[in-house]
């Protein structure tokens, strides 16, 4: 008698638990619908295209969006590495599609691009590199375009900064968001970041924590328990409800029309598998060595309240950096994501600093 009725809960338990998850994914579909609806793009030069190309010889993923594909082509290059955009892409591109032909690209081993196969021994500057010279040569083949502009955001703003040093004639101008410069050094600047504002907390647990670690770390597990002690304390600063919080960007990920569930799954698990296989490389990042001259104009958009990548560094290296023309934009009301703490903002910068401040193409019939 007593097995019954636990046989009987168990399954009442199992039912509750299989209709919240359908429910669940109606409702994920029908939010997908509406969000996809609600950016449609229409018009016999408009481009809404979700599309998947080989770059290196791996088959990656790229978002085109704009109301009109005779405009100047911008191309994003994510940070992470293994943190795509794509999903976030509708927050800060509304006006930019108007303006610009705007390419999204899940990098290799990120996003809709992580593959379980991917060997860790192509995970390299130099291939990522290869890679993204090779998607910018495909753009200006389809757009028929002699240069494209490069927007970098964090570990982008490494790939940006290095293509716009070797190949300046592919490049109308390039944007760093949130400029990495050197990291040996920005970790340790984070690092004391997350030491003051746990000090500041009296939080006696993250202090321990952070004392058995030492930037610029000998492992992503201790490069993990600084950023989630940093993301931590940020956030009781900034409120979750921020959009650049963790739980806001897992909700996006999620509704976003882009993705299936199994290209969640690959993001997450990319996230953090990236940046471990390429954190010994990263750590020999010095631009201030590797790149002193871009034959392009260069616009750095540096958030005032970035702890994550300090500014004062991309300042600095932009104060000796030989340029025809170079310009900071600090974001007062931002940290590290300023394309979602101040989205308008940050296309307006981009509209205007691009298409009034450079040589900008003129539209294509």
């Amino acid at each position: 008698m007593i097995k019954r009725w636990v046989r009987r809960i168990a399954l009442g338990l199992v039912g509750t638990v299989a209709i919240a998850i359908a429910g669940g994914l109606v409702f994920r579909e029908v939010v997908q619908q509406r969000i996809a609806s609600g950016s449609r793009i229409s018009g016999a030069h408009g481009i809404s295209s979700l599309e998947e190309v080989v770059l290196g010889g791996r088959p990656q993923s790229i978002l085109i969006r704009a109301e009109d594909t005779r405009r100047p082509v911008l191309l994003f290059l994510h940070g992470g590495p293994g943190g795509p955009l794509m999903y976030e892409a509708r927050l800060f591109g509304r006006e930019l599609e108007k303006h610009f032909v705007v390419v999204h690209w899940d990098q290799r081993g990120a996003g809709k691009s992580y593959r379980s196969d991917i060997d860790s021994a192509e995970m390299t500057i130099a291939q990522f590199k290869s890679d993204a010279v090779e998607l910018i040569q495909l753009l200006r083949r389809r757009f028929k375009v002699d240069r494209i502009y490069l927007v970098g955001h964090s570990w982008g703003t490494i790939l940006g900064a290095l293509i716009a040093h070797e190949h300046p004639e592919l490049l109308w101008a390039y944007v760093g968001a949130a400029q990495v410069v050197d990291i040996r050094r920005n970790e340790e600047i984070s690092y004391d970041s997350a030491v003051r504002l746990a000090r500041r907390a009296g939080n006696q647990q993250a202090l321990r924590e952070l004392a058995r670690i030492k930037p610029p770390y000998d492992s992503i597990q201790e490069l993990k328990v600084q950023r989630q002690w940093l993301w931590y304390f940020l956030a009781e600063e900034q409120g979750n409800e921020s959009p650049a919080s963790t739980d806001t960007a897992l909700l996006r990920l999620l509704e976003s029309p882009e993705y299936s569930l199994l290209d969640v799954w690959r993001t997450l698990k990319g996230l953090f598998w990236t940046l471990e296989v390429m954190w010994d490389e990263l750590k020999t990042v010095n631009l201030v060595r590797q790149v002193p001259r871009i034959d392009v104009p260069v616009y750095l958009i540096l958030g005032r309240h970035d702890r994550q990548v300090p500014g004062e560094l991309a300042e600095a290296w932009l104060a000796h950096l030989q340029a025809p023309r170079k310009e900071i934009i600090w974001f007062e009301h931002s940290a590290h994501d300023m394309y979602l703490d101040e989205p308008q903002r940050f296309q307006e910068v981009l509209i205007e600093k691009l298409l009034d401040g450079t040589s900008s193409p003129a539209m294509r019939e």
